[in-house]
């Protein structure tokens, strides 16, 4: 192991799953900083939407990366 355990050929990207009633269910996540001025830029297209909507849109993820 290097790096005093911790997940050595992963690049400390810790455990990628849960197990769930016996089954190991694996998943990603990516977490995103953004300063104010960008949410503040994002906010008057974006506002009026859903949480649900804002999840599921590509478009949305594209606008915080570009």
């Amino acid at each position: 192991m290097l790096f005093g355990g911790w997940g050595g050929d992963v690049g400390f990207a810790g455990v990628r799953g849960l197990n769930i009633q016996g089954t190991f269910v694996k998943f990603t996540a990516i977490g995103v900083y953004v300063e104010a001025a960008a949410v503040d830029a994002l906010r008057p297209k974006w506002a009026p939407k859903s949480v649900d909507d804002l999840e599921t849109s590509e478009e949305f993820f594209k606008d915080i990366i570009d």
